[in-house]
């Protein structure tokens, strides 16, 4: 909630137009995380390394990295051309090597003889570039002699980001990228991912006569402990929060106030939110994503239960703050369940 993706996207916005660099962005958003450190089981680890490598090889179109072993779905534009052709190869196929021939019988000319060698080279050569393409991409796992297994799977235990490092560096190799930019990455207690990247890109700059490539990572600033951060990273651009729980009350306030929703005269009006109550519970407000999605909330419940109830706005706006605060309590408010229930119902208990 500082504002690190505004400023990346601004980067990328002001810079792009400038021909020396191009930007691939990752994110790891997709993952289950709070806003604390999560312990990676080794299974997760994987996880997040193989989304970064599907995010750079699939940013670009398959022919951009055509000898990359990762083959993706196509759609077979050719399909019915490529059947005549295997069609006519096979036919060839017959002509050539088989003692009585369908042509030949008829026609008794051996012109057709040098056709069918032509197209018979032509076809063989391209089945063979295909079998050399597909061949990268076969693995033997295992194989079985007489009921006894021999096994030479051990991918489980192989970091996924060194085991296709070649991959990594042929992509950078055949791509424009210069500046990759890595979102989410400390949203998980595991500092060995950022040391492999750190790795990956020590690599990519030591090839001699090839462009610098730059990482960036928008992270927390307690990611790194001690001194550890300063050893790590090259230069590092501390961001400043746009909110947090001192300047929130401000923020709410003037939000209010455009929708003409604030009571400062802390008189009884259920029509308007008084200003000592946002300024009470500004505190639990730290981040301006979530402010701003408890304020929407709030107009959007605002518009649609007014018309049907007579409620409270300061009651309401609450509910809308605890919702966002509490998701799966407020749920189960649906089956008459939680907290929340409980205190309505007159069944709350002082352990709770």
């Amino acid at each position: 909630g500082s504002g690190k993706s505004s400023i990346l996207k601004a980067l990328i916005r002001e810079m792009s137009n400038t021909s020396n660099y191009k930007f691939l962005n990752i994110s790891l958003a997709t993952f289950k995380g709070e806003d604390e450190n999560v312990s990676l089981n080794p299974d997760e680890y994987t996880a997040i390394e193989k989304s970064i490598l599907q995010q750079m090889l699939y940013s670009v179109e398959p022919s951009e990295i055509a000898n990359s072993r990762f083959k993706r779905i196509k759609a077979n534009k050719y399909l019915v051309l490529k059947t005549i052709s295997f069609f006519v190869w096979i036919i060839s196929l017959i002509e050539l090597f088989s003692p009585f021939t369908l042509i030949y019988h008829f026609y008794n000319n051996y012109d057709f003889t040098y056709i069918f060698a032509t197209i018979f080279l032509i076809g063989s050569l391209f089945i063979l570039k295909v079998l050399l393409d597909k061949l990268p991409n076969i693995q033997i796992s295992k194989f079985i002699i007489q009921d006894q297994e021999i096994s030479f799977s051990g991918e489980s235990q192989k970091s996924i980001l060194n085991e296709h490092i070649d991959e990594i560096i042929y992509f950078f190799d055949k791509t424009k990228y210069n500046i990759v930019i890595i979102e989410d990455l400390d949203r998980f207690d595991n500092i060995e991912i950022f040391i492999k990247l750190r790795e990956i890109n020590i690599i990519l700059n030591k090839k001699k006569n090839k462009r610098k490539v730059s990482f960036i990572y928008a992270i927390k600033d307690d990611i790194f402990t001690d001194k550890d951060r300063t050893k790590f990273f090259d230069y590092i651009i501390p961001v400043v929060p746009f909110i947090n729980s001192s300047n929130s009350f401000k923020k709410l306030t003037d939000l209010l106030e455009q929708e003409n929703l604030l009571n400062k005269k802390h008189t009884k009006d259920f029509k308007k939110i008084n200003a000592r109550f946002i300024k009470d519970i500004s505190i639990y407000i730290n981040d301006m994503r979530f402010l701003t999605n408890v304020f929407n909330e709030f107009i959007q419940y605002t518009n649609k239960l007014s018309k049907e109830i007579d409620l409270d706005y300061n009651h309401l706006f609450a509910m809308a703050l605890y919702k966002n605060y509490k998701p799966n309590d407020f749920a189960k408010l649906h089956n008459n369940e939680g907290i929340i229930y409980s205190i309505f119902s007159n069944d709350y208990k002082n352990d709770i």
